[in-house]
């Protein structure tokens, strides 16, 4: 986006990571490719777990959109926001990653993350 004049949207729009000024739309796709939401506009401040932190307390009727063991797949960046998913019963997949200490998974470990 272009840079604004107003310095407080400065602020909340400015990636320090992709050094520009940018929103962050969040968008939930099912399983079968149809996309069942857009959530627009989330200040480029903010990190992918915030948002969905966010999006689950927000929203006054996210649960109703949700039933008790849906699954979310996520990646690495929501992995802050597990624990809220889980704790609303809500069931939460995503890749393994590796340990320092190695330079790549082992078999079963690759296997088990690409299920």
């Amino acid at each position: 986006m272009e840079k604004s004049s107003n310095i407080g949207v400065q602020q909340g729009t400015y990636s320090m990571h992709k050094r520009a000024s940018l929103f962050k739309p969040m968008i939930c796709v099912l399983p079968d490719g149809y996309i069942y939401d857009i959530v627009p506009f989330n200040p480029a401040t903010l990190n992918d777990a915030s948002i969905m932190n966010n999006i689950t307390h927000l929203i006054p009727n996210f649960n109703e959109h949700f039933v008790r063991d849906d699954v979310f797949i996520l990646d690495r960046g929501f992995r802050d926001a597990a624990g809220v998913l889980r704790s609303k019963g809500f069931r939460v997949f995503s890749p393994l990653f590796i340990e320092r200490s190695s330079r790549q998974l082992t078999t079963q470990q690759a296997n088990h993350s690409r299920k």
